[in-house]
């Protein structure tokens, strides 16, 4: 999972907020409470692994995949976040913090549903921070409105059709959290593993268009690694 704030999107995260305040415009009430959630942001970063529910995708390919040469990873993503969260639960219990949670999100394009931005008004965070305290008791409802910040993407990237697993994760106390240098930029991420004992939440692979690997060489090295209950199609796609 990767710091949103370094995705190939400038607006990630910022593009539900500067909606909202062409909406809200005077209405001091829904402002406030917006400065109280981003003081919240200010400790805590977004990090995501972002899927598409297109396996087969000529734009994803061209982009994502080395143009065509590589391959596409299906995931059960109701697995891997069953995985992740056990990883984070405590003598067995289900119970985890919610800050550690990983959660599912389906992306939503282009024009904001007003219902949505009228969810800033549960928001609890503006009466803790009036009473001076306000760090240690934002509500499990605060945290999760922050989250739902990054679900609302720009029209532009529609054709991803992206699903992503999102996780909100502070800078100063994550323990997880690797830091890698990559294109001259320092990226930060936290690793997601897709196996837990007789669990494996990766079901299949789709070999790339222009792609040199065969589905019988696949098949036996992913045998070697112990994946090989692991689905192989080729892409349809006639690019080359």
């Amino acid at each position: 999972m990767t710091d949103l704030s370094k995705a190939n999107d400038k607006l990630e995260g910022s593009y539900f907020k500067s909606e909202f305040k062409k909406w809200a415009h005077e209405k001091s009430e829904f402002m406030e409470r917006l400065d109280a959630l981003e003081d919240f942001e200010m400790d805590y970063s977004a990090f995501a692994a972002c899927f598409s529910s297109d396996q087969d995708n000529l734009g994803q390919w061209r982009a994502y995949a080395g143009d065509g040469r590589g391959f596409s990873l299906g995931f059960d993503l109701g697995e891997l976040i069953n995985i992740h969260n056990s990883d984070y639960s405590s003598d067995g219990d289900e119970v985890v913090l919610v800050e550690q949670r990983i959660e599912q999100q389906k992306i939503v394009y282009g024009e904001i549903p007003e219902e949505a931005f009228e969810e800033i008004k549960s928001a609890t965070a503006i009466k803790a921070f009036r009473e001076g305290g306000w760090s240690t008791l934002f509500t499990e409802k605060d945290i999760q409105l922050v989250k739902d910040y990054y679900k609302f993407k720009h029209k532009s990237f529609l054709d991803e059709k992206e699903v992503r697993v999102l996780r909100l994760a502070s800078s100063i106390t994550e323990t997880d959290i690797v830091v890698d240098f990559q294109g001259g930029r320092l990226i930060s991420r936290i690793e997601v593993g897709f196996q837990r004992q007789d669990r494996c939440a990766l079901k299949r692979i789709c070999i790339g268009p222009k792609s040199r690997v065969d589905k019988e060489t696949l098949r036996a090295f992913l045998k070697r690694l112990g994946l090989q209950h692991i689905e192989i199609t080729q892409s349809l796609a006639p690019y080359r």
